[in-house]
């Protein structure tokens, strides 16, 4: 049942000889190897693995092996003028040199070969598995791996290959096929971090995970110190943690010590992200409608069904999904990524370097009647919307144009899902809003600012900066100094919670009570007896 070696094909081919009486009943296949190496996704995938992890160092001997040829000529064009001492100096300088080139692609192809083969046994396991599968399956007495000659109907690597594919696309679905090293990832990230890789560079990593569930090949993080008792029991391959952790998690095993922890598990999400899933390739599928007045920049990328209206202007590299609509004269940020079904009105603007989900409406009409005689007569909404660099909008999320000025997202605001923001809000740079959460008309709300799932700010009320409003709350007044603040009934028992709901619906009538006891108190002097 499993692949046999070449040295053992004519022991196979003897023993199909002794079979041959019953060749009917005898049922064989063939696996090409060499075409699983060249075919197999998982193939496909261990090569890449290996440019990345081995790139680094092939550039570094590279530029050495040119460096010592540079010496080398220089040296031949210089010799005649050279001094006898200077030309030993130069030469013991060059053999050095040579010596240690040699010394460092001999090590890069030995360590380059062991890596191969181990990615390669792997990938003859998972063949293995998948023969043996086929073999249990399909009812195979005997499956070699080659031969000199083979019948076309015995040769089942088509069938191996697809098997193996399958395989790993269902892995891909769960996230598990990349796969990258300590050392590339610490590489990544290593022009923004100053952080120490404590450990193994070449251990592979397969998954993030949470530090709890986080098994032998997965990437965790520790960032507070109330879950430092599930660092000892981890079964991480590494964890992340801050220099106050750096002791408890180097005796687990290894890590990698960071003074963010949380940002730095942020950026290496977002590695993860590249990796996992490509940028789009740039170009315009043949379905979207782009009219010749529209101005795209170079690597715009554009799906199908895609509407861009006259006056429009996409920039560089950006990514417009299926379905997107992109009204007159709107601007679309460089390396601004929209997903699929997308509106952007008539003159709306977005900045560089936006992320925009699916179902999200920018610029729709703002809510504004005039009451007449019983009636509403419509305001026309002539303002727009403007949006900062890097902001981020989760789907379903719609923000009104401006009745006469416009609407305002500044720099770095971060939008989830199915929020509601009103004609002429203006919000600060860095404020984060969590889903559900309504902002009325004309609501100015400040920088650094956090707004809890479905609160609620009234309209025309500013918040200053970095004020945080609880999950729930209605805010029915402007806010002039920073804080935490909680504006909502807790939750309790229900029949405690009617209880105090009716004591609170008699607040007032208990207040007035109390301020005449205050009064009838003030009016009558009385003492307090000290007994004897």
């Amino acid at each position: 049942m499993k692949l046999i070696s070449r040295n053992s094909i004519l022991v196979s081919a003897f023993a199909m000889a002794a079979f041959a009486v019953n060749a009917q009943e005898f049922k064989v296949g063939i696996v090409n190897l060499d075409r699983i190496f060249r075919e197999a996704n998982t193939a496909k995938a261990a090569q890449v693995k290996l440019e990345q992890e081995f790139s680094k160092r092939e550039k570094e001997i590279t530029d050495l092996g040119n460096q010592t040829k540079s010496l080398a000529d220089k040296f031949e064009r210089e010799a005649p003028t050279l001094s006898e001492s200077q030309r030993a100096s130069r030469q013991k300088q060059l053999v050095d040199q040579d010596r240690e080139f040699q010394r460092k692609r001999r090590e890069f192809q030995e360590d380059l070969n062991n890596r191969k083969n181990e990615e390669l046994q792997q990938v003859i396991e998972r063949a293995n598995k998948v023969v043996k599968s086929l073999a249990e399956a399909e009812k195979y007495d005997l499956i070699v791996q080659e031969a000199v000659y083979v019948n076309p109907k015995h040769d089942i690597t088509d069938k191996v290959i697809k098997s193996l594919n399958a395989a790993g696309a269902k892995k891909k679905r769960h996230g598990y096929v990349v796969t990258l090293s300590l050392g590339a990832i610490h590489e990544s990230l290593s022009a923004e971090f100053d952080a120490l890789l404590l450990g193994d560079p070449a251990l592979l990593i397969e998954r993030l995970a949470p530090l709890e569930s986080a098994g032998h090949q997965d990437l965790a993080f520790l960032s507070h110190p109330k879950y430092l008792n599930q660092l000892a029991g981890s079964g991480a391959a590494c964890v992340i943690v801050s220099p106050q952790a750096r002791d408890a998690a180097e005796k687990r095993g290894a890590c990698i010590v960071v003074e963010d922890p949380y940002r730095y598990f942020a950026r290496v999400t977002q590695v993860w992200k590249r990796h996992h899933v490509p940028a789009a390739p740039a170009g315009i599928h043949p379905s979207a409608s782009i009219d010749a007045a529209a101005t795209l920049g170079a690597g715009v990328s554009v799906g199908a069904f895609a509407c861009i209206a006259a006056g429009v202007v996409v920039g560089a590299g950006a990514h417009l999904g299926a379905h997107c609509v992109i009204g007159r004269n709107a601007v679309v940020g460089a390396g601004s990524r929209l997903a699929p079904r997308v509106t952007l009105g008539d003159d709306c603007h977005l900045g560089e370097r936006c992320i925009v989900h699916s179902g999200v409406v920018i610029g729709a009409d703002g809510f504004g009647f005039a009451p007449h005689e019983g009636q509403w007569e419509k305001i026309e909404q002539l303002g727009a919307v403007r949006i900062g660099n890097d902001v981020e909008i989760g789907a379903n999320t719609c923000i009104d144009r401006g009745a006469l000025q416009d609407t305002v997202i500044e720099d770095g605001v971060k939008l989830d899902n199915l929020i509601q923001i009103g004609h002429n809000v203006h919000i600060g740079r860095h404020t984060a809003m969590a889903g559900c959460v309504g902002v009325a008309g004309s609501a100015r709300i400040g920088a650094h600012c956090t707004v809890g799932g479905g609160a609620v700010v009234l309209g025309h009320l500013t918040l200053v900066d970095h004020v945080h409003i609880s999950a729930a709350s209605v805010v029915t007044r402007s806010i002039a100094r920073p804080g935490h603040y909680t504006g909502l009934f807790p939750i309790d028992d229900n029949t405690a919670w009617e209880k105090n709901a009716a004591t609170l619906k008699r607040l007032h009538a208990l207040r007035e009570r109390l301020k005449q006891v205050e009064k009838l108190l003030a009016r009558t002097p009385f003492q307090i007896e000290e007994k004897p």
